[in-house]
């Protein structure tokens, strides 16, 4: 198994903010975007419509994203410019 140098995982993190500045996002009428740490395939974005948090896949259709929280504040969150 190989092991990244703490370096190396911080070079991985760069341009991804913290769930508190995501939620901050979300609340001004951005789009935020989520992965979690292990895995590329799923990829999940979230805007607010209609005063509900609505959430869709990567191929832009709305889905039921029903993950666990600790999921949501280690994943890895962007905001959409």
């Amino acid at each position: 198994m190989e092991y990244l140098t703490t370096g190396e995982m911080i070079d991985q993190l760069k341009g991804y903010v913290s769930f508190e500045e995501a939620l901050k996002a979300l609340r001004e009428g951005k789009t935020i975007t989520w992965q979690p740490c292990i895995s590329e395939y799923f990829l999940y974005s979230y805007k607010i419509i209609d005063n509900e948090i609505k959430c869709f896949n990567k191929e832009g259709r709305e889905v039921s994203n029903w993950v666990m929280f600790d999921d949501l504040i280690h994943g890895k969150w962007t905001i959409e410019e």
